[in-house]
């Protein structure tokens, strides 16, 4: 793996992490699949992958 590679990466993961502390913060709702914020914070590093 690259470093661009794993930069994009990095990238990728801090922002889907500040996007899923907004959500969480506003309480949001279940996802399309059902999952709720709890569930899916329980399991965040799993979600990664």
């Amino acid at each position: 793996m690259g470093i661009e590679h794993r930069q994009k990466i990095t990238v990728y993961t801090d922002n889907l992490y500040k996007e899923f502390k907004k959500v969480k913060s506003a309480k949001g709702a279940a996802g399309i699949d059902g999952q709720s914020i709890g569930v899916f914070a329980l399991v965040f590093e799993v979600n990664l992958k």
